[in-house]
């Protein structure tokens, strides 16, 4: 089976090495040389390239000194994964090599469509190489050049989603047009007028009082009659916000529904630390329609395919029931799920597979495995097998696959799920667990 790598690039720098996450490169020269072979792959590059690449102004002997030891380092990092013949450095010809920039360019073709091209953004998390690197060498030319198609994809979004009738879908891309370029009314312009036609009047009168601030700072500029006009119109809005403005809380930060990128930032990022090997949990808590379950799908929709979801909703039937929510996710769970859990019973000891097929959602995956009845025990000890027994089987899930476990409306499930979740938080493994709730004092995990 070939190595598996896989970079982001485009924000803060991770690299993760079959699953595992590798650690920060000691310089950013480093970075600059493994980022350049990586955008090169497969083909190797010139050692006298790189070389001039890195260290672009330096003398021959010392630009030679200085590339030596980042080369050294990168074998340290990396091993065997770094191959040098004769002239030219390159990565192992036997790599499954996957990152961000790669992604991102593939997504971005001239006829793609709107979902496309907003899940090309969405791999965007700031900068090339955190914009951390030596300026007039190769880095720079690539993150201009990334930067002048990333702002020519958010104009396109904002440009599609108007003629589609969609200011939702306008609304993250010209925030993300008016992080990058503050000094441009028309980011501004997107951003308040898809406020003003969702009707959230206090968001987009705040954003104008920001816009006015930034644009007075840039050198020469005068607002627009188009600016003024827009001002005009929102002010003839309802005082009233809209219903999608009520707060939302992903491990105790205030977002908005409307406004998600930062909170569909924090699930990825906490998925980058799945990736990794770590158990991550996420609390999101917000009132009943403020699109906690959006956010989580929109988050899924864009899951690989190698990737186990198991999602369960709690009500006031599972409530009753042991594991009353992750039995319900058992239920729900696709073809590609109910193989993949198939496999993790298959593999299961005999002794807890015992306690767990007291569970008929569990049976009915595997009915030809013969179940042999349970000793009388108090209920007590029965709970404590039930729960051993069903890490037990997540352990399994996740050796095969990263697990992403869902438990909407948390506020209502049973208190053995929500134990389940707490003992999973306690030990690593590839796991994202995201509890969905209103706001409830007794969810904390």
């Amino acid at each position: 089976m070939p190595d598996q790598l896989e970079l982001v690039l485009l924000g803060p720098w991770q690299v993760l090495h079959n699953a595992s996450l590798l650690p920060q490169p000691r310089t950013r020269h480093v970075r600059a040389l493994f980022a350049r072979l990586v955008l090169a792959y497969p083909a190797p590059v010139a050692r006298a390239q790189l070389q001039a690449d890195l260290f672009h102004g330096l003398g021959p002997e010392q630009a030679g000194r200085h590339f030596r030891t980042t080369l050294y380092y990168l074998r340290q990092m990396i091993g065997d994964l770094l191959v040098s013949e004769r002239n030219q450095i390159g990565l192992s010809p036997n790599l499954e090599l996957r990152h961000d920039v790669g992604t991102f360019e593939r997504l971005i073709t001239p006829d793609a469509p709107l979902g496309q091209l907003q899940a090309a953004m969405r791999l965007v998390r700031g900068p090339f190489l955190d914009d951390d690197y030596d300026s007039e060498t190769w880095a720079e030319a690539a993150a201009q050049r990334l930067h002048d198609q990333y702002l020519k994809l958010l104009r396109r979004i904002v440009a599609l989603g108007w003629a589609s009738g969609r200011p939702d879908q306008v609304l993250e891309a010209a925030e993300r047009w008016v992080a990058i370029e503050p000094w441009n009314e028309r980011s501004h312009q997107a951003l308040i007028a898809a406020l003003a036609v969702m009707g959230n009047r206090d968001a987009a009168e705040a954003r104008i009082s920001r816009a006015q601030t930034l644009l007075r700072d840039a050198a020469e500029h005068r607002i627009s009659p188009e600016f003024e006009a827009l001002v005009r119109m929102v002010n003839r809005l309802p005082q009233h916000k809209m219903p999608t403005d009520a707060p939302m809380i992903v491990q105790q930060i205030d977002p908005t529904f409307v406004n998600r990128y930062k909170e569909l930032q924090q699930i990825r990022d906490a998925w980058i630390a799945t990736r990794a090997g770590r158990t991550e949990v996420l609390v999101i808590e917000g009132e009943a329609g403020i699109g906690k379950t959006c956010l989580v799908e929109e988050f899924v929709g864009h899951l690989s395919e190698n990737v186990l979801v198991l999602w369960g909703r709690a009500d006031e039937h599972t409530l009753f029931y042991p594991f009353g929510v992750v039995r319900d996710a058992v239920r729900d769970a696709d073809d590609q799920s109910a193989e993949q859990l198939r496999a993790a019973l298959r593999a299961l000891d005999d002794a807890n597979w015992e306690v767990l097929a007291s569970f008929p959602e569990l049976v009915a995956l595997l009915p030809d495995r013969q179940v042999e009845p349970l000793p009388e025990l108090d209920g007590e000890t029965i709970a404590v097998q039930q729960r051993g027994a069903m890490l037990k089987l997540i352990d399994l899930l996740t050796a095969q696959l990263p697990l992403v476990l869902v438990v909407d409306d948390a506020h209502n499930a049973d208190p053995e799920s929500l134990q389940l979740v707490e003992d999973l938080s306690h030990s690593p493994r590839p796991l994202l667990a995201l509890l969905l709730c209103r706001p409830h004092p007794g969810i904390v995990i």
